[in-house]
């Protein structure tokens, strides 16, 4: 029986001895847990310059848009795409037929007009003796004055509704009115038109520039007369340099972008065609003070429900350092990163990357 309880005792021993190794063991490990590695750059003052790209639509500097004037059937379109046009030339007509009728109608009542305006007027001149000879009363005289009248004003209506039969007519033949160059179109012969309605569109002058809509964050800084780069996803190995021509003052159907036409200053735009998509890259400049704010990588930026911040690194010694998290506000987004307005300053060390794994005051490692 003693043997049986030396016996449990030393095992007991063992185990106990056993589990302080391994807890000793644990500590251990734990203590000697490698750190965090960050990497993470010093914050320095923006240059005041960067560059923002934004996609528009080549135009023809002098785009005419022809329309008809009447409605109707488009009877034929005799010119095409590309093709070179002058002015007073014949680009679309309308079905006349409507038209002719509605000038004959007119001629016809300007005609019956006419009659009725000479037998008025004979039966005035008429009356008019009678009463100088005392055959007519006063009354009659009256009469036949009055029905002459209406009658020349009858007239008068007629012959205005034959001008204007005869000028809808006219407007059945849609004219150049420049010499221009086909840029689209987009009805055929046989469709219906309304007035006012785009038959054909030409570009009539020699330049050609860029339209587009610029944010009302960066509106600001675009003036007129400022240079800008240009290319075009359709000929990708080349670029076209431009200025800006126009900066509306006012936003896009209530939209929160302003328009800016560019003008391609190249002397060589061969290959350009209206309707290509353009990318325009300008060189803009921070509002008022010269010096910008530091700007940092957007993934150095992160938000929670208290905010956007930073983590600021206090170093405590050679290659580590304690992390803080700074509350920053952010200004605009940039091609190479997020403007900081508010929350660091030059010089500050900030964590650039494996922010979503860091916490308050966390030691971290340096990397490169």
């Amino acid at each position: 029986m003693i043997c049986k309880l030396r016996k449990r005792f030393l095992i007991l021993a063992v185990g106990v001895a056993l589990f302080q190794i391994g807890c000793s063991k644990s500590e251990e490990e734990v203590s000697s847990a490698p750190l965090r590695q960050v990497r993470s750059i010093v914050v320095e003052t923006g240059t005041g310059i960067f560059e923002r790209t934004f996609s528009g639509l080549l135009q023809s500097s002098n785009q005419t848009t022809y329309s008809f004037r009447v409605s109707g059937t488009i009877k034929s379109i005799p010119v095409q795409v590309g093709q070179a046009i002058k002015t007073g030339q014949v680009i679309a007509t309308l079905d006349p037929a409507d038209y002719e009728l509605e000038v004959q109608r007119a001629q016809a009542y300007l005609a019956e007009a006419n009659s009725t305006l000479r037998n008025a007027k004979a039966d005035y001149d008429r009356t008019k003796k009678l009463y100088e000879a005392g055959n007519s009363s006063r009354s009659d005289l009256d009469e036949a004055r009055a029905a002459s009248e209406t009658a020349e004003a009858a007239t008068e209506v007629a012959l205005k509704s034959l001008e204007i039969a005869k000028r809808d007519l006219s407007y059945t033949e849609l004219k150049s009115q420049g010499d221009c160059k086909v840029a689209s179109i987009p009805l055929d012969a046989g469709e219906n038109v309304k007035e006012g309605e785009e038959v054909v569109t030409a570009d009539c002058g020699d330049e050609l520039e860029v339209e587009l809509n610029i944010p009302e964050s960066v509106i600001g800084r675009i003036e007129e007369e400022m240079e800008v780069v240009v290319t075009f996803p359709a000929i990708p190995k080349k670029t076209f340099n431009g200025i800006v021509k126009e900066v509306g003052i006012s936003s896009v159907s209530g939209k929160t972008t302003f328009p800016v036409d560019v003008l391609i200053t190249n002397d060589d735009i061969s290959g350009l065609k209206s309707g290509l998509s353009a990318n325009v890259s300008f060189k803009l400049g921070n509002l008022g003070d010269s010096e910008t704010s530091p700007i940092l990588p957007s993934f150095a930026v992160g938000e929670d429900q208290n905010g956007r911040f930073v983590f600021v690194v206090d170093s405590t010694e050679a290659g580590t350092g304690i992390v803080k998290r700074t509350p920053v506000v952010v200004g605009d987004i940039q091609e190479d990163g997020i403007e900081i307005s508010e929350g660091v300053e030059p010089g500050m060390r900030v964590v650039v990357a494996g922010v979503s794994v860091l916490r308050d005051g966390m030691e971290v490692k340096l990397g490169e």
